[in-house]
């Protein structure tokens, strides 16, 4: 660092700011890493809590306790993947079965003060504090909770609280000047994986100057065009569980994609213009098909649809409210592996067709 360089200057504001603001430093090429400030070096582990209204606490690292609160305990649940064995115990068994392994909801508990810096808050400062953390502490929304260390760069999962606080006070926070009071507190996450942004890329079918047949024997569903532009997305699934891509696809004309790592692909429903962009969701348990514009599925549509005479004799027009999710009568049946580089082979029967595949990062600790 020159002798010219600014300090670095941590912003005061308190209580209420939703960031650390500073000046970061002019550096020298051959900067010593060890003459770095603790902020821009990056080595501690850090967690901060985002609230459902996006204000941000750090928790712990270089700026804990810069919004007046700060983790003071082990943190529990970051490195604990919640999984459970299923087994089979008999009297004709030595031991037990392994049935299965069952994966639940994840819960994290720590304790965390609110004040007691040096030098001391103002009883006004430590109310205003106060009263900023328990107000991000919602229990019908998530807030997201983020780790960070050099080796692993952030992982976020969402969270909100779980349980009433119960830990007593023994006098009031602010006697003698004291300023400060620690509670435990215990979050829960409903999906227990962290995750970390997600790696994405596009295919545009007007890079293709020829269109071509689909390839015989590996195509799951049946075309109805007869030839397509076909291009190849290339990405990567860094985590350590296995991961499902998502497929964001233009309209109008038909789409095929590859079933994640597989040689399987999958005909998608042939779209208007009025369908607007749809995203395909590979992953199991979750809605497939979601168009920009898809229409309500009302009582009406659904009632005409149950009665094939009337819709007979209504032309039809049980479809007009048919959203796109229900058109399609295919599944994805595989994944990317940990680790695993993907290329997904998809095509689009539309020359001005584009394709963008969305790669989920899921891991099962924090760092």
């Amino acid at each position: 660092m020159t002798a010219a360089s600014p300090a670095l200057l941590p912003s005061p504001l308190f209580p209420g700011s939703t960031t650390a603001a500073y000046v970061l430093p002019e550096l020298d090429v051959g900067s010593d890493f060890g003459a770095l400030p603790l902020t821009l070096r990056g080595m501690e582990t850090r967690c901060v809590y985002i609230s459902p209204a996006g204000d941000l606490f750090n928790l712990t690292g270089p700026m804990a306790g810069l919004e007046g609160v700060r983790i003071i305990t082990q943190l529990t649940g970051d490195q604990s993947w919640p999984i459970e064995q299923v087994l089979t115990r008999s009297p004709y068994i030595m031991g037990a079965r392994i049935n299965r392994t069952n994966v639940g909801e994840r819960h994290f508990q720590a304790g965390i003060m609110i004040g007691s810096h040096s030098p001391p808050l103002t009883e006004y400062q430590y109310r205003m504090a106060n009263n900023h953390w328990w107000a991000s502490q919602d229990e019908n929304n998530d807030g997201w909770f983020g780790m960070y260390t050099r080796f692993s760069g952030w992982r976020w999962i969402p969270l909100r609280i779980f349980q009433t606080i119960k830990t007593p006070q023994r006098i009031d926070p602010t006697a003698f000047g004291n300023n400060a009071a620690a509670w435990d507190i215990s979050w829960i996450a409903q999906r227990p994986w962290f995750t970390k942004v997600a790696l994405y890329d596009s295919f545009q079918a007007s890079m293709v100057t020829t269109p071509t047949l689909a390839p015989a024997g590996s195509i799951s569903g049946t075309p109805e065009e007869a030839e397509y532009y076909w291009g190849t997305v290339v990405l990567a699934n860094r985590g350590d569980l296995p991961s499902c891509a998502q497929f964001f696809i233009t309209s109008p004309g038909q789409a095929i994609v590859q079933d994640n790592d597989s040689q399987r692909l999958v005909v998608l429903p042939l779209t208007t213009t009025n369908v607007g962009t749809y995203m395909c969701d590979t992953a199991p348990g979750v809605r497939t098909l979601t168009a920009a514009n898809d229409p309500s599925d009302n009582l009406l549509f659904d009632f005409i649809r149950q009665s094939t005479i009337l819709d007979f004799f209504l032309g039809g027009i049980a479809n007009e409210g048919l959203p796109l999710a229900m058109q399609f009568q295919n599944r994805f049946i595989y994944q990317v592996p940990p680790q695993t580089v993907c290329s997904f082979t998809v095509g689009h029967s539309n020359p001005g067709g584009v394709i963008t595949v969305l790669m989920p990062q899921m891991y099962k600790r924090g760092t």
